[in-house]
């Protein structure tokens, strides 16, 4: 833990603005084996269309440090003073995702992240999200990494499962392309 609050603490320090950030997802009709890669796959959707709204040209290596960087876990609901619904409990056995969105300071989102996504709710839940919620950070945020990731803490998760975007430049250029890319020429042409 100490290793991410020391790194938001940078950010915060180079002008990035932190936020809780929380995804709750639709009823996921795929086997209990899938449903993290679901969510994943939710997750990067989302963060994909945020990008384009904070980042200009945002594969580019010189632009690499306006990128919105989140960092998010699995996470359960807990007994609270405010009682979630049972429909949030018991969806997907209640696993959600939850974390920190850091906005870098030359940002081209002319609004708060937590009043954008309130605004454009339906730009960020075509795919498996439900619901995207952010809260500013305002106070101490060594306080708010230990109690977004009490589920690593609690080892009901793993670092294995901590999703951090932008992926590295390396990562990206390692996925293999489709033969049929319409940007590219084509790698096998069949007489």
């Amino acid at each position: 833990m100490q290793g991410y609050s020391d790194m938001v603490a940078v950010k915060i320090e180079e002008g990035y603005t932190p936020y809780i950030i929380s995804l709750l997802y639709k009823p996921l009709r795929v086997p209990q084996d899938w449903v993290r890669g679901e969510m994943e796959r939710g997750i990067t959707e989302a963060y994909k269309t945020l990008l384009l709204r904070v980042a200009r040209k945002p594969r580019s290596p010189a632009h690499r440090h306006r990128l919105p960087e989140w960092v998010l876990v699995p996470d359960w609901p807990v007994a609270k003073r405010a009682k979630a619904s049972l429909l949030e409990v018991t969806l997907n056995n209640g696993l959600h995702y939850q974390g920190l969105a850091l906005i870098p300071p030359r940002s081209r989102l002319r609004e708060p992240l937590d009043e954008h996504l309130a605004t454009h709710q339906a730009l960020y839940t075509r795919g498996p999200v439900e619901r995207i919620h952010a809260e500013p950070v305002t106070h101490d945020h060594r306080r708010v990494v230990f109690y977004l990731f009490k589920s690593l803490q609690r080892r009901r998760a793993d670092l294995d499962s901590v999703i951090i975007l932008p992926r590295p430049i390396s990562e990206l250029e390692a996925q293999p392309r489709p033969a049929t890319d319409p940007w590219r020429h084509p790698v096998l042409i069949r007489a």
